[in-house]
């Protein structure tokens, strides 16, 4: 066995003490239709930004592990939701997956958000979910939204009151579709940015744990605030060990296997 692969395997083994919090809400409602079957093996689509991106690597291993599932990426830096709904409409007939999670910090930059900004942004994004839910709720594909973690950019803000968390919440909720919590791998008890955190069981000096006479603390978040490549290396993905990737990608995919057995 590879070590990578060791590496998740007893990351999935140890996942309730070395990540603690991933929430999960709902079960979706599966409309029968005269559409195409799912794909075999069953395939989990994550769309997403820079974060997603940052933690394909796990992502991608966590569902797959098991060699039930496979993992498709459609992900890019700095993009919206609405960037992705061409994409969407053509794996709804081509890739034919069980399950979609996105992953979007809230990038108000592409063309398609029109200029939102602040609390119009954030409505963009809830409209923009809500039409994700329409496109495959009607194909019983099960939908997941992450809630990505607070950033320091402008000077933080607590999850609690973190809109776009609040607004993942509140739409899943309405929509009986799965939330994951995955920002929450991150930050501390309280919900507040952290840039340092607890070692993982299997994180040792050779990535990074105890630098900087930090005694079995990590780095964990990115110098801009918001990503999770220690160095800062552009593009990305990082260039050397993100052990805050590693923690998003797994409280993204780990709840997903859970829940569909892959």
């Amino acid at each position: 066995m590879s070590s990578r692969k060791s590496l998740w395997r007893r990351t999935l083994g140890s996942k309730k003490r070395a990540l603690g919090v991933v929430g999960v809400l709902g079960a979706l409602l599966l409309v029968a239709g005269c559409f195409p079957a799912p794909s075999h093996p069953p395939k989990v689509i994550l769309y997403g930004d820079s974060l997603a991106l940052e933690s394909w690597e796990t992502f991608k291993a966590v569902i797959q592990d098991h060699g039930v599932a496979a993992a498709v990426p459609q992900i890019r830096g700095s993009t919206a939701i609405c960037d992705f709904f061409d994409e969407m409409q053509a794996d709804k007939e081509q890739v034919l997956p069980t399950v979609v999670v996105l992953s979007f910090v809230g990038n108000t930059g592409p063309a398609c958000m029109g200029g939102a900004t602040g609390a119009a942004a954030v409505e963009k994004y809830r409209q923009d979910g809500q039409h994700v839910i329409d496109i495959w709720k009607s194909r019983g594909v099960q939908v997941y939204f992450s809630a990505a973690p607070p950033r320091t950019v402008g000077g933080g803000t607590p999850e609690a009151n973190d809109p776009y968390r609040q607004m993942w919440f509140s739409l899943a909720v309405e929509n009986g579709v799965g939330m994951l919590d995955a920002g929450h791998s991150v930050l501390n008890p309280n919900g507040l940015y952290q840039f340092h955190m607890p070692c993982l069981p299997d994180e040792n000096e050779a990535v990074g744990c105890g630098a900087g006479g930090l005694t079995g603390s990590i780095q964990v978040r990115d110098p801009d605030g918001l990503h999770f490549c220690p160095s800062g290396h552009r593009p990305l993905p990082c260039d050397v060990y993100a052990s805050g990737a590693r923690r998003y990608g797994f409280a993204m995919a780990a709840p997903v296997v859970q829940n569909h057995g892959f």
